[in-house]
């Protein structure tokens, strides 16, 4: 909560106990109290709407412009307007390492995800599942797939244990059980077809650059070279400081130097 929200929800309902305290004893100040109770109860809904319409901005930032430095820095900015518990703070500062993630510059992502290992025993669910993230993306990078595999269990079982407010997450585990099957290079078929088909869903810019280079990736690995190049390229002129652009970038080489020996 915001904290224009909580000062609005605290006049609201002095205004309104007020009123009703009023309404009883007929006082003449009934009426002035009533209109301000619902003056202040309009405003509160406004602020809700503009809050929404900020974090939807700050969130663009990410996912279709794919400024990841500047998001960060909305993303605090907006923050601190909000009254947080250290639980909150903490799952802030976890979701700005998992947003870190894309980005290309993977020794300093680890030594953040490392920082992190020696408080994870005390974090909640939806931290450790957003901590779990994190490093499951870098273990894909690092080809360390047995570990990224386990760690998904892990995700699957603290995923069972979550509230309804947060059962949105399991877009994150449907996702990275694609980019594990990619990895592996197993389900072939199965994990194309569900790509593709998301493909021609609503995806934000984020998403859909990533699931061409997955698709790409799943060419390059069965020798599809024409498909991975036109794949590659895509995330290559698109995919701006992602952290994909650079795998991508090098990928192409590859299909270039086999290109050239044929």
């Amino acid at each position: 909560m915001t904290k224009k929200k909580f000062v609005l929800t605290i006049i609201s309902l002095f205004f309104s106990l007020s009123a009703l305290v009023l309404l009883f004893t007929n006082s003449q100040y009934f009426i002035y109290l009533a209109i301000a109770a619902i003056i202040s109860t309009g405003l509160y809904g406004y602020f809700i709407r503009q809050e929404n319409k900020e974090l939807l901005r700050v969130n663009n930032i990410l996912n279709e412009e794919l400024d990841i430095n500047n998001y960060i820095t909305a993303y605090k900015k907006v923050k601190k307007k909000y009254i947080q518990s250290k639980d909150d703070i903490l799952l802030d500062e976890l979701l700005i390492l998992e947003a870190k993630t894309a980005t290309i510059n993977f020794n300093d992502i680890k030594e953040e995800l490392e920082y992190y290992i020696n408080l994870e025993p005390n974090f909640t669910d939806v931290q450790k599942f957003v901590f779990y993230q994190s490093w499951f993306k870098y273990l894909l990078r690092q080809q360390q797939l047995m570990k990224a595999t386990l760690l998904l269990d892990q995700m699957n079982i603290l995923y069972s244990h979550f509230p309804n407010s947060y059962r949105h997450l399991i877009n994150n585990l449907t996702i990275n059980k694609l980019r594990l099957n990619v990895y592996k290079n197993e389900y072939i078929h199965e994990t194309e077809r569900v790509l593709k088909q998301l493909l021609q869903s609503r995806l934000s810019k984020l998403n859909f650059i990533s699931i061409m280079y997955l698709l790409g990736v799943l060419s390059f690995n069965n020798n599809d070279l024409k498909s991975a190049r036109l794949r590659f390229e895509y995330v290559l002129k698109n995919g701006k400081s992602l952290a994909i652009v650079e795998e991508a970038k090098n990928h192409l080489e590859i299909i270039q130097n086999k290109t050239d020996i044929i």
